[in-house]
């Protein structure tokens, strides 16, 4: 926290929790690796889009539904 002129502001920082993080760095570089060396094969591509889309549209959607609740939260309760 720290002071601002008309307040104060916080700042958060949001992470994914680190064994998730390792797990989906494994499986997506094995993923990857298959991607790679099957050039025609349309499986791994998918696999590997489909893994970092279920990561990362996940934890953005969540992260910003997290702002939104505290944001709200912090301005219900300066009023």
């Amino acid at each position: 926290m720290a002071s601002a002129s008309g307040g104060t502001r916080v700042d958060v920082a949001m992470f994914m929790h680190p064994l998730v993080l390792v797990f989906t760095l494994f499986w997506l570089s094995f993923v990857g690796y298959g991607a790679w060396s099957a050039e025609t094969d349309l499986i791994p591509c998918g696999m590997f889009v489909f893994g970092l889309t279920l990561s990362l549209g996940g934890f953005f959607t969540e992260a910003f539904i997290a702002r939104t609740l505290l944001s709200n939260a912090l301005l219900d309760t300066t009023q």
